[in-house]
Order: C-alpha cells, then structure tokens, then sequence
C-alpha cells in the first residue's frame, strides 16, 4: 500500500485507490459492463493511448476524498437539524406551560410533548435499539418534569 501511495506522489495523483487500467482489454470490459462514460469524452479504446504510452482510464464518479467531503457535509447538517428539533422539543412546550400556567396544561404538554418526542425518536433514529430510545424519552420526560416542579411553587 505505500508503494501505491509512494507512486501516486510521483505521478501527482491525489487519490491513491482510483480504479484504472492501462490495458485495452480492461477499457473494453469496463465499457462493456457501462463503469465508463459513453459520450463523446471516451469511445474507443484507441482513445486510450497516448503518445507516451497508455493513459489510464478512471472509472467515473468523484474521488474518495469528495466522498468523504459530501458526507461531512451531511453529518453537518444532520447535527444542525438535530439541535434545532433538540431545541425546539424542549423550548415549546416550556413555552406553553408558562404561557398557560394550570397544572393541567403542565401536565398535559409534559405527557404529550414525551409522547411526541418518543414516536419521533423511534421513527427517524435508524440506528437506535431500544433501550437507546427509552434512555433519552426517560432523560428528555425528566427536564419537562423538573420545569414542571420548578413552576408549580
């Protein structure tokens, strides 16, 4: 492996592991099998050779560097949709039972809010078990519940 990268230095490359091939027989098989463009930038293997030899073909699609880009930039705005539903789970129904300051309502928007909150933990965490889920629902149910007592006195 550091041969490969020793050798993509020399040759500038900036992604050691692009799938390639110098080979007319491995040209014809990936455009065979449609893992290269079929427009006008690569049709013939004839295309493949260069004056200083054989150029590589590089399958298409992005690097695994614009890979790992894109999917930084996912997590990104996975944490950004995240605090704000985080934010928002909590600071609505705070809103709501000091708007409205009964020990019904309280207890109404602790209950619905936790119930809420719950189903949709559940229906978007993918990758929760289930005691991931009732930790949090139990975490989130005893903020509402300390603003609940915290506002009764």
């Amino acid at each position: 492996m550091t041969e490969k990268l020793a050798q993509t230095a020399i040759n500038g490359e900036k992604d050691p592991f692009l799938i390639t091939t110098k080979e007319i027989l491995g040209f014809c098989l990936m455009r065979d099998h449609q893992l290269i463009p079929t427009g006008d930038e690569l049709k013939e293997p004839e295309q493949v050779i260069h004056a200083s030899g054989k150029r590589p073909v590089v399958l298409p699609g992005s690097s695994r560097n614009k890979h790992e880009e894109k999917v930084q930039w996912a997590r990104l705005w996975e944490r950004i949709f995240m605090g704000v539903c985080g934010g928002v789970a909590l600071i609505a129904p705070m809103l709501l039972m000091v708007l409205h300051k009964s020990r019904a309502t309280t207890l109404a928007t602790t209950s619905v809010a936790t119930i809420l909150f719950a189903l949709m933990l559940a229906l978007l965490g993918k990758n929760l078990r289930g005691q991931d889920v009732l930790a949090a629902v139990a975490a989130y149910a005893a903020v509402l519940v300390v603003f609940v007592g915290a506002s009764s006195t």
